[in-house]
């Protein structure tokens, strides 16, 4: 999703801030934008990226742990089938096991590799300023951007302890998939980089 703010051009996924954002949207501290705003030369790129592996963990969490009893949206829903729902509810599933749906072909907009996605293509040779999800001042280096006192983090993932098994065949498979992403935005495979 495109928001943008005076001459500043945010390009935001799901699981990087996308609900924040959703939520300055209907504060109007930014609104959304449209692709073709990304080719002016007045406008500066930042692009809001994560880790990989800490992305993964993040929707696996959420849609599959906090929200397991929910289960109303698409995401959720296409991942049956692959696996069945009262394993989900029953707390069954692992974050092992989403790795295998999605060696089996699982795959969702909120984990699609960053690099693949369409606007990538558009600002990825105007130098856009990357912000890393991760990093300790991204919400202070957000916050002066958009010139506001505060930022909402929703859906913090994070503060859910949830027990992550992550084997080194799923490593690899990762690696594999979001290679791109790895390279494109400097991020260590390392687990422990993730988070």
């Amino acid at each position: 999703m495109l928001y943008s703010k005076d001459y500043n051009m945010f390009v935001v996924s799901p699981k990087c801030g996308y609900s924040t954002f959703d939520y300055l949207k209907k504060k109007n501290v930014v609104k959304e934008t449209e692709l073709k705003y990304l080719r002016s030369p007045s406008v500066k790129i930042f692009v809001i990226v994560r880790n990989p592996i800490s992305k993964l963990e993040s929707f696996y969490k959420d849609k599959f742990c906090i929200q397991k009893n929910a289960f109303n949206q698409v995401c959720q829903r296409n991942i049956l089938a692959f696996v069945d729902y009262k394993t989900i509810r029953d707390g069954d599933f692992s974050f092992h096991d989403f790795i295998e749906t999605m060696k089996r072909g699982y795959m969702d907009e909120h984990i699609w590799p960053f690099t693949a996605q369409s606007a990538y293509s558009i600002y990825k040779n105007r130098n856009p300023s990357i912000l890393k999800f991760e990093d300790p001042q991204f919400s202070e280096k957000l916050r002066n951007l958009l010139g506001i006192d505060s930022l909402p983090r929703l859906h913090a993932t994070h503060t859910y302890d949830i027990n992550i098994d992550i084997s080194a065949d799923d490593i690899a498979f990762i690696k594999r998939i979001y290679k791109k992403d790895f390279t494109s935005f400097h991020y260590g495979t390392d687990v422990a980089d993730s988070v």
